[in-house]
């Protein structure tokens, strides 16, 4: 894929403005940065925030966003479309994206709300679900492979799940409020759970607070 997607997306730009750029940078990606959007919210999102893009040495606007995934190659826009490498893919989807090292997104896709499902789309391919049961959503790619999510099917509270096993219950271990900082540190996942972090080892199931 390369920079292609880059390409596509300063093709996206309004118009390129010189100067210091915005301050919050994209994780792992130098390029892109985040600047708070003062347009309007749209109904059950976050509130959208201006993607930037470095052209030489000026900023170029991109997008409006709800989500940006680390590395930049995929975002949920303002009205909640999916666009991978500069490609629009899919409608409905929301914030808290996870890309796996052979290039996956895995996203949660909610057509018909509340209701939402963990899917994922392959470099160049369409969407496919991953979930049917219209109460999983949050997913995160880990590096042997394997896909965490939370879910709270089948018995109503929500946990984390690996590939379909359920590891925990939201009564004893809290879920992710900020998907977007869900990370693996030393073979463990760390997240913000709101109140702090907690520390998950998929492995075992085994949850505390850090």
């Amino acid at each position: 894929m390369g920079w292609r997607w880059f390409t596509l997306t300063l093709s996206l730009a309004a118009c390129g403005d010189a100067g210091k750029p915005p301050a919050e940078p994209v994780t792992g990606a130098a390029h892109l940065r985040l600047e708070a959007d003062p347009g309007p919210t749209p109904p059950e999102s976050p509130a959208p925030r201006t993607l930037w893009a470095r052209a030489g040495d000026e900023w170029r606007r991109v997008d409006r966003v709800i989500g940006v995934a680390p590395g930049g190659r995929a975002w949920v826009d303002a009205t909640r479309r999916l666009v991978v490498d500069g490609r629009p893919v899919a409608e409905g989807a929301l914030p808290g994206l996870s890309v796996a090292a052979d290039g996956t997104v895995y996203f949660a896709r909610s057509t018909l709300p509340p209701d939402s499902d963990v899917w994922k789309v392959a470099p160049g391919g369409a969407p496919v679900a991953v979930t049917r049961d219209g109460r999983s959503d949050r997913p995160f790619a880990l590096p042997d492979g394997s896909l965490l999510w939370i879910s709270s099917a089948p018995d109503g509270v929500a946990g984390w799940v690996r590939d379909g096993r359920k590891l925990t219950r939201g009564l004893e271990v809290p879920v992710p409020a900020r998907p977007e900082r869900t990370r693996v540190e030393s073979g463990v996942v760390v997240y913000d759970a709101g109140d702090g972090e907690w520390v998950l080892d998929p492995s075992t199931g085994k949850a505390w607070r850090r």
